[in-house]
């Protein structure tokens, strides 16, 4: 385990997976909008539906994912719920992607999977922007 501590961020993920690297390293978030589909109690945040519609912007999220990226952290989107702006969030790890600086996973607590299909779509579409898995809370 020592040994991976010292590889860079990307190395990790290759030889042992998203979900296993964030205990290897350090994890940064990108925190997109406090706007959720529920309100957790445990949120550290106070995301909930009541937050305004406010996210980060397309420009903004690209140059953030850059800088977080240069930590060598595990880098991931999170919210709120990121995927109640999807077609935003998709967008943005399309440009990171053109750049080498996509997020290693979104956050989600999966509320907009309504179905297999979507979520397979989804997921796919997240895959070819360059994410390698999703969490969800």
């Amino acid at each position: 385990m020592e040994e991976l501590k010292s590889l860079p961020v990307d190395e990790v993920i290759s030889k042992v997976g998203v979900a296993r690297a964030i205990g290897i390293k350090h994890v940064a978030s990108l925190l997109f909008t406090y706007k959720c589909t529920i309100s957790c109690k445990h949120c550290l945040f106070n995301c909930s539906p009541d937050q305004p519609s406010i996210r980060v912007s397309l420009e903004d999220g690209v140059e953030f994912l850059r800088q977080l990226r240069a930590t060598d952290r595990v880098v991931h989107i999170s919210g709120g719920e990121p995927m109640i702006y999807y077609d935003e969030v998709l967008k943005i790890c399309q440009i990171a992607q053109k750049e080498n600086v996509s997020p290693h996973f979104i956050e989600t607590n999966a509320s907009w999977c309504v179905n297999d299909d979507m979520a397979r779509k989804r997921y796919e579409e997240l895959k070819d922007a360059g994410v390698k898995g999703m969490l969800i809370s």
